[in-house]
């Protein structure tokens, strides 16, 4: 049975997608698991990092919001994660107009699919709307990546609320697993965002945090973190945090 995990926010450029990519890298080159990568996120950052140049071939994620789809098609990359991947074009952004309902298909679409996976990594989109609450209905576990600021806890509010209504709703098995902070940087400013943080959501915080480096940036042009030359110690942080997020899963299950 597949444990299913999205990494959502509703704000963009806080690591969401390098952290989903990089877990999944970790997950196949690390653990050796069987890992899916479901690109719900319209911008197509992800698919373009996976594919390394490569052509998309897969099923769309916007198909998956289709009611019917003759076959789900899986495209396997270069480093063994296999791939849904997601278009970048003006159509990707037709689904959030499409009825509410619609949102469920991607669950109903996916269900044989999953079951040949050890993992199914979901990159939801940075806004609410349907592709979210999509790929939060297909998901076992939330993950929140954020970047500590005075708003860090207000930016999380809407998210958090589009959680519960979900769980209430549509999928009561949705757990949110930890919040994880990215580019941290140890400022007097940070450490009282992070106390706001710690307050406000207690023990949803991983420990592990991720500082602002150059080699993730290099990491997030299509290579795991761990194989970047000068990248030890944000592969050690990169680790340490994803090590955690399995011991909360083994913790949950």
């Amino acid at each position: 049975m597949a444990t299913v995990i999205a990494f959502a926010n509703q704000k963009g450029g806080v690591g969401k997608t390098t952290f989903a990519v990089q877990f999944a890298y970790f997950l196949r080159l690390k653990k050796r698991k069987s890992v899916l990568f479901l690109d719900m996120d319209a911008q197509a950052s992800a698919s373009e990092t996976l594919l390394e140049g490569e052509a998309l071939t897969s099923t769309t994620s916007q198909d998956l919001f289709n009611d019917e789809v003759a076959e789900v098609r899986i495209q396997k990359t270069a480093r063994g994660i296999d791939l849904i991947g997601s278009e970048q074009s003006p159509e990707g952004y037709d689904v959030e107009a499409l009825p509410l309902a619609q949102a469920m298909n991607p669950k109903k679409h996916l269900e044989a699919v999953v079951q040949n996976y050890d993992f199914v990594i979901i990159d939801c989109p940075p806004s609410l709307g349907r592709r979210l609450a999509g790929s939060l209905i297909c998901a076992d576990y939330v993950i929140c990546p954020i970047k500590l600021s005075g708003y860090a806890v207000s930016g999380l509010k809407s998210l958090f609320g589009t959680i519960l209504q979900i769980k209430k709703r549509s999928n009561r098995r949705l757990k949110t697993l930890g919040v994880a902070v990215n580019e941290f940087q140890d400022t007097a400013a940070q450490r009282d965002a992070l106390f706001a943080v710690t307050q406000a959501l207690p023990g949803l915080l991983f420990k592990s945090k991720v500082r602002s480096r150059s080699p993730i940036d290099v990491a997030s042009r299509g290579k795991p973190i761990f194989e970047v030359r000068n990248g030890q110690r944000a592969s050690e942080e990169m680790a340490g945090l994803f090590g955690e997020i399995l011991k909360r899963i083994k913790d949950n299950a």
